[in-house]
């Protein structure tokens, strides 16, 4: 009979050991992270599964954060537009009260209130919602409509203004001799 020595038994006992220190190990990291593992490859079998799911979270979320920007947007056009027919009432209120009193600018109530809901109103057209202009139709990244100063009085560099036109239209009707007659 052979004698074995006891060299064998140890190093069995002492891998055994070192065996249950390592999933003890595992364990622990996985009962304090809540996760089975840190990698994919250690889900086994479970990591398509896991994989699909994480994918379908993603997916989900991006919609709920595309709704959410979609029903801000949504909300300030419809403040924009609410504002826009408010202008349209104040404006025609104010052509019908307006009176021929002049102020010391040469405006009337109604024209300086015309004037002030213009302004408003170009403002209304060019809102924003984020980094989108929410009435530019396609192109939501400039402004749809130009400022309303420079509506008004033009750009100073050859492109002229509403008051300008005007001006030139009642030159052309009362024509050379300011009598509105052709020679």
């Amino acid at each position: 009979m052979a004698i074995d020595g006891v060299s064998g038994r140890t190093s069995y006992i002492g891998s055994g050991i070192l065996n249950l220190r390592s999933q003890l190990d595992t364990l622990t990291q996985q009962l304090s992270s809540g996760k089975i593992s840190s990698t994919y490859a250690g889900d086994g079998s479970g990591r398509s599964l896991a994989i699909g799911l994480r994918s379908q979270i993603a997916g989900i979320s991006s919609y709920s954060d595309t709704m959410t920007n979609v029903s801000t947007r949504i909300n300030v056009a419809n403040l924009s537009l609410q504002r826009l027919a408010d202008i349209s009432n104040e404006v025609k209120g104010a052509a019908v009260s307006a009176g021929n009193t002049l102020d010391n600018n040469g405006q009337t109530p109604g024209q300086k209130t015309a004037n002030l809901d213009f302004y408003d109103a170009v403002d209304m057209l060019n809102a924003q919602s984020g980094d989108r202009y929410l009435f530019g139709g396609r192109a939501t990244d400039a402004s749809p409509v130009t400022a309303a100063d420079q509506i008004l009085n033009g750009n100073g560099a050859g492109i002229a203004g509403l008051k300008q036109v005007i001006a030139e239209r009642a030159q052309a009707d009362l024509g050379t001799g300011g009598t509105g007659r052709i020679t």
